[in-house]
């Protein structure tokens, strides 16, 4: 942790790294998907198959846990990858909107907190 450990926006950075987690996560259960049901979504993909979304889902779930660790651990490194991951995140749920817009949504929603918050209050978890 930071110098910082008592500033009021410790909280918000806490929360941002949860829910690039959370993040990651859910891009699992959406690769775990697109290879075992791809049935469940009501669409298809504005491009490439599920078996590549799949794959996309498990890269981008390892790095937005990666950069939550990094966070963590106080690297600059981390709050840009996060950063980058969100938007990349955000735009892969977009192309992905056509199968499942809920789904879709939620992830999108979720990106655009952690680009805020870590755009405004990063700085926070830093050396």
């Amino acid at each position: 942790m930071s110098q910082h450990d008592n500033s009021p926006q410790l909280g918000t950075v806490w929360f941002a790294v949860v829910v690039l987690v959370l993040a990651g996560l859910l891009n699992l259960v959406i690769a775990l998907v697109a290879l075992v049901r791809s049935a469940y979504f009501s669409g298809t993909p504005a491009f490439g198959s599920f078996g590549a979304w799949a794959i996309w889902g498990f890269v981008l779930a390892a790095l937005l846990f990666l950069a939550a660790a990094l966070i963590t651990e106080g690297a600059r490194s981390g709050r840009w990858l996060g950063i980058v991951l969100a938007v990349l995140n955000a735009v892969g749920q977009m192309l992905f909107w056509s199968a499942n817009p809920g789904w879709a949504l939620l992830v999108v929603l979720l990106d655009v907190i952690v680009i805020w918050v870590l755009a405004v209050h990063g700085e926070t978890f830093t050396h």
